[in-house]
């Protein structure tokens, strides 16, 4: 005869939509081999540092490149520099 587990632990992934949708589903699924929900808890998602990291620095290489494509096409603009000398009219 088998034995079944006690307890059983299902996580259920996507938005505060899809993932209560899922868990709805599978309950039933689930109360058909004799398993009913007793506790349900959310938490919301996060990123970790590096996939953090991973998005900045492809930010920063694509934003870089645009910026380097722009300043290769378009020329800044120059400055003319002009010194005056000071002469009085001449007197007549």
């Amino acid at each position: 005869m088998e034995t079944k587990p006690s307890t059983i632990v299902k996580n259920y992934y996507g938005d505060s939509e899809k993932a209560p949708e899922e868990f709805e589903a599978h309950a039933v699924v689930m109360a058909k081999e004799g398993y009913y929900p007793i506790s349900t808890s959310w938490a919301d998602g996060s990123y970790s540092p590096l996939n953090f990291f991973v998005a900045l620095m492809l930010c920063l290489i694509v934003i870089g490149g645009i910026a380097l494509l722009f300043m290769l096409l378009v020329k800044p603009a120059g400055t003319l520099t002009v010194i005056y000398e000071y002469r009085p009219k001449s007197i007549q």
